[in-house]
């Protein structure tokens, strides 16, 4: 055995306990665990030589290359993670070697190439992540329906296409999916409703179209559902049904009909994005329910109507977006500077009249402002200048006046 990996930091290799005078290194050594060190260049190849291995991670280093094929030889393995180094190449590993295997990540690297369809051959496995690498070829490569055990997995930012691999709701211990960040396309036909004990739920940023699936608003069990950046269409009307929701995002698709009363009773949302969409009618008073929302984004739709006086019960938000709708025309409500953590506004293009409040200059926190294409009128408040944290403000399309030197006073400005 190479002499640099025997003479490892102590404490990072555990062994078996021996009964004899007889000591084989390679059968005893069973867990190395060297993760955010300084090692650099490739894998060591003696490493295969340890076939007691149970566990090996070399996670949060500047190891570079392939991932030697010699680790098949690792037949006992239980954890092999990799992630956080530089690893390239495909991912050219034989999973059916390893009946135990439970763990397996490697995200933050640079592998590339098709996904291994023996992957799904590992049947122990309950933990797998390889985000964030150069992946291609389409998901469905893999067939997961043989990993009944598989409580995480994550194949987000990566290059995957293909349509939504309808096995993986064979493995009915997930509880968190992430897709995100990839390539994918067409309807998901997939049957959600066998994935009871999922929380989290990730599939934005591809190119699925359709009909968002029906039965995703059955899983009672999801705090987090982000569906953002597809063409995605359906409506609100069984959101009821996720009431232990914390974050929901619906953002940039095609989602239409009236924002349901039934947004009520998710009582533990704290985040609300359904910007860029198609959503008419008003805004449901029922959101000013919602006293937990730091986020609600709903710009960007066919909203019409008054903005409801219940929204002043959203005291901790933190980030407004109203604007890009066609609200009846009145003052900016007063209610919003009474919201004192509040970072970003964004309020164009939605029939707003009268003066700026000169109270917006309570809200120390403001980072970014858009009040363009309004019916703005009247002097710019002074106060404005106590907004020290902004960073983005447009005013544009309105009607103001007055001296605006105290902009320069304004140092966040980009």
């Amino acid at each position: 055995l190479d002499e640099n990996v025997m003479n490892m930091v102590p404490g990072v290799i555990d062994t078996d306990p021996i009964e004899n005078d007889v000591v084989d290194p390679e059968k005893i050594i069973t867990a190395i665990n060297l993760p955010n060190n300084n090692m650099v260049r490739n894998i060591p190849q003696d490493f295969a030589i340890l076939t007691g291995l149970t566990v090996l991670n070399l996670a949060g280093n500047t190891l570079s290359g392939p991932i030697p094929k010699s680790l098949e030889k690792l037949v006992n393995l239980r954890t092999l993670s990799l992630s956080n180094n530089i690893l390239n190449g495909p991912l050219d590993l034989d999973f059916s070697v390893f009946p135990n295997l439970e763990f397996f990540s490697v995200f933050g690297n640079q592998l590339s190439g098709d996904l291994p369809p023996s992957l799904g051959q590992a049947t122990a496995l309950e933990y797998i992540n390889l985000n964030g690498n150069g992946f291609t070829g389409d998901i469905s490569r893999v067939d997961y329906s043989s990993l009944t055990e598989l409580e995480y997995l994550n194949l987000g930012d990566n290059q995957l296409t293909g349509n939504f691999p309808s096995s993986v709701t064979s493995a009915t211990k997930l509880t968190k999916l992430y897709v995100f960040s990839n390539e994918l396309s067409g309807p998901i036909t997939a049957d959600f409703f066998y994935l009871q004990a999922l929380t989290e739920l990730y599939l934005g940023g591809n190119e699925f179209d359709g009909e968002f699936p029906t039965s995703v608003w059955g899983l009672s069990t999801l705090t987090e559902l982000d569906v953002r950046g597809n063409r995605f269409t359906g409506n609100l009307d069984n959101v009821s049904g996720l009431r232990n929701l914390v974050r929901l995002n619906l953002g940039d698709n095609r989602f239409s009909g009236e924002i349901s009363s039934g947004i009520g009773f998710l009582q533990n949302l704290e985040i609300l994005h359904l910007y860029d969409n198609a959503f008419t009618g008003t805004v449901a008073t029922e959101i000013g329910f919602l006293q937990n929302l730091v986020a609600l984004y709903i710009d960007g739709n066919e909203l019409t109507g008054d903005i409801p006086t219940e929204l002043e019960n959203l005291e901790i938000l933190r980030g407004l977006g109203l604007g890009n709708n066609d609200f009846n025309e009145q003052p900016i409500p007063d209610f919003i500077f009474n919201m004192p953590d509040l970072k970003q506004l964004r309020l164009q293009n939605a029939n707003f009249n009268g003066e700026i409040p000169r109270a917006i200059g309570s809200l120390g926190d403001l980072e970014l402002i858009h009040l363009e294409d309004n019916d703005l009128t009247g002097d710019i408040p002074d106060e404005m200048s106590n907004l020290g944290n902004v960073r983005e403000l447009v005013l544009d399309g309105n009607d103001l006046d007055g001296d605006i030197s105290f902009i320069g006073e304004m140092s966040s400005l980009e």
